[in-house]
């Protein structure tokens, strides 16, 4: 049983070593569907910290996989004209 819990207690720790923080850029459309897809995910738990940061389109801070930072980068989305 010592075994058994020293392993997952890694595992778990090298799950968690792997979360990036990043900014995620959102939609500049209503609703705006990376911001749904966060609020989705977040619910999930397979994203946290989440930060909701106010400007046009949103900027969303979160700690996530790579598989999730790249599903979120590739949702298709309106780039503001004014956003730089």
């Amino acid at each position: 049983m010592k075994y058994f819990l020293a392993i997952c207690f890694v595992f778990v720790s090298a799950c968690k070593s792997q979360l990036i923080d990043t900014v995620i850029i959102g939609s500049a459309e209503t609703p705006d569907p990376v911001l749904e897809k966060v609020i989705q995910l977040e619910k999930k738990g397979a994203i946290s910290e989440v930060i909701v940061m106010e400007s046009f389109p949103v900027q969303i801070r979160i700690k996530a996989s790579q598989k999730i930072i790249d599903e979120l980068e590739a949702i298709p989305h309106v780039v503001s004209p004014t956003f730089r």
